[in-house]
């Protein structure tokens, strides 16, 4: 039992600065799945393309407006997130993660989102709603969430592990020359231009927030409490209300919780990162 514990914390990313729905559902389930195909011949990469099939026809069914569509779309975006969830699991354990595979499943992640809103507003304008401006607005406001997550996280991790900036260590990567971003990930352009898009827009955004400063005191105090409390405007977070409003057939309702419940979260956060940081105006360098 204790071995199984063990693999199962060293698939993960960083248990201080997972999801608490990760942590509770998402990644037993996950982890359980991958000890089923760890010897197989199957890739991290292939199932990130799984989890990006899946989220696509989640879309789908999201995008016909009824509620039994609803339901199948919640089910398969469901298995979209474990799939998410599974390919960074079983790539810490094989040891097989790469530069391409985290561009992959960063990729699978953005095309799935923005897949998902934009059935959401096919969806209820067939059912009568006219809705594409709260959609816009719902789906920006996720983006920033989850960008600004992704770099506190990012920075949270590095940290614990002695190292530095990853968003920053990757601007710097794919920034440097088309040619050398080509042969950095084995001549996928098109991926490597959609990563180092969302690289670039993240970098510019987060020029309006607070750079943490870690050390020891700080964590202790600090830093463990606040990545949690960033961490409830993660990916896995928002797709489980989107999965509980679909299956109760009211998916509009998640959209207002995003524009209001989320932000109002988002804004708590903000205010609590510049009030312990000790660094408000400073720009992300």
């Amino acid at each position: 039992m204790q071995k199984y514990i063990e693999e199962y914390r060293n698939s993960l990313k960083h248990p201080e600065a997972e999801e608490i729905l990760d942590l509770m559902f998402f990644r037993p389930v996950a982890f359980f799945l991958v000890k089923g195909v760890y010897r197989l011949p199957i890739t991290p990469n292939q199932i990130s393309f799984l989890s990006l099939a899946a989220g696509l026809a989640s879309a789908l069914f999201l995008s016909i407006g009824e509620i039994d569509y609803y339901r199948i779309g919640a089910l398969l975006l469901l298995g979209a997130n474990i799939l998410d969830c599974m390919d960074g699991q079983l790539a810490r354990l094989q040891g097989s993660g790469t530069p391409l595979g985290r561009i992959i499943d960063g990729v699978a992640d953005y095309v799935t989102g923005i897949a998902v809103f934009i059935a959401l507003a096919i969806g209820l304008e067939n059912t009568g709603h006219t809705v594409w401006f709260l959609v816009v607005a719902s789906g920006i406001c996720t983006i920033v969430h989850g960008m600004v997550f992704d770099y506190y996280q990012g920075e949270f991790i590095k940290s614990r592990r002695g190292q530095g900036n990853i968003t920053a260590d990757d601007v710097k990567i794919y920034s440097e020359k088309n040619t050398n971003a080509q042969n950095y990930i084995g001549g996928r352009t098109l991926l490597a231009r959609i990563y180092l898009s969302y690289l670039k827009i993240q970098e510019k955004v987060l020029v309006l927030f607070p750079v943490p400063e870690y050390n020891k005191e700080a964590f202790q105090k600090y830093y463990k409490l606040m990545i949690r409390y960033w961490s409830f405007l993660g990916p896995s977070t928002n797709h489980s209300m989107l999965i509980i409003f679909c299956f109760l057939g009211i998916p509009i309702y998640y959209l207002y919780i995003v524009l209001i419940g989320s932000n109002f979260w988002f804004a708590v956060c903000l205010v609590r990162q510049y009030m312990f940081s000790g660094l408000r105006g400073k720009a992300v360098k």
